[in-house]
């Protein structure tokens, strides 16, 4: 399926030739030229892919003061930074700076830092949606106000909320 060339409607297209020019066009505008290549249905391979779940407005943040937390948690378990770094297969200098604050752990090595260590890092926060606030009934806006009528004498000028009930109002 696609869209014709002369009329824009979505169908199975033929290709067709009208004054010279070979277009794509739809059964209907077919008979506007000579048929060079009548419409094929189109074969669309369909894929059963699963979806992961919506999820309602959450992200998922770090926890405050991940470096102490891992630091103590290696030390609860005994292990020292070169031990903790081999088991997750990272740099010693990695799970250093970890520890001390000086880079913030990917969501991956996050991740493998709960595992190994039986701690949670992350946490899942709900978005808070920003709320519009309402303008005041005294303020107005340039869309507030609508002219009706034609001739630009005697309009009529209404603000936006009695838009619905007076838009039916024309200046004869």
């Amino acid at each position: 399926m696609g869209s014709c060339e002369l009329c824009g409607r979505e169908d199975e297209l033929a290709q067709v030739k009208i004054e010279g020019t070979t277009l794509q066009t739809c059964k209907e505008c077919s008979g506007y030229g000579r048929v060079i290549k009548p419409a094929q249905k189109a074969f669309v391979k369909q894929r059963n892919i699963s979806r992961p779940p919506k999820r309602d407005k959450n992200t998922v943040v770090l926890v405050e003061n991940i470096g102490e937390r891992v630091r103590k948690a290696r030390e609860i378990k005994g292990l020292t930074q070169r031990e903790l770094a081999t088991r997750m297969a990272q740099k010693e200098s990695l799970i250093q700076k970890i520890e001390n604050n000086q880079i913030e752990p990917s969501i991956e090595l996050t991740k493998k830092l709960e595992q190994n260590l039986n701690i949670i890092l992350q946490k899942e926060v709900e978005e808070e949606t920003k709320r519009v606030q309402k303008k005041k009934q005294d303020e107005m806006t340039i869309g507030d106000i609508i002219t009706i009528g034609g001739n630009g004498k005697n309009n009529k000028k209404i603000s936006g909320s009695r838009i619905n009930k007076a838009s039916h109002l024309r200046e004869s």
